[in-house]
């Protein structure tokens, strides 16, 4: 990102196979600059602008990051490069093994 200016973030796709329409809780967090989204088409959005959580379906949560639901606004005079840190937990949804979770980072 160059300095200051706003974007949606990179895509950000999410599986479970065993979900079906089970909510998944989507925690994304910034070490500077700010997140936002705002809650709808069947993602409800809660946090802070360092560290926002979505939950939603594995569609509503799809379509709503592709849909560029999700933004992040770099700090003032900030240049380079900020890692954003989600992770996915799948609530118990179906399946056998607890809430798995998965943590991926990725560069903004």
């Amino acid at each position: 990102l160059t300095e200051d200016p706003a974007g949606a973030t990179p895509g950000i796709t999410v599986s479970d196979v065993d979900a079906g329409a089970g909510l998944l809780t989507l925690p994304l967090s910034v070490p500077s600059g700010a997140l936002s989204a705002v809650s709808g088409n069947g993602v409800t959005v809660g946090g802070s602008a360092g560290a926002l959580t979505l939950t939603g379906s594995v569609a509503d949560l799809n379509a709503f990051t592709a849909a560029g639901g999700l933004r992040y606004l770099p700090g003032a005079n900030i240049a380079g490069q900020v890692t954003l840190s989600v992770s996915v937990d799948d609530n118990g949804n179906t399946g056998s093994g607890g809430s798995p979770t998965a943590s991926p980072h990725i560069p903004l």
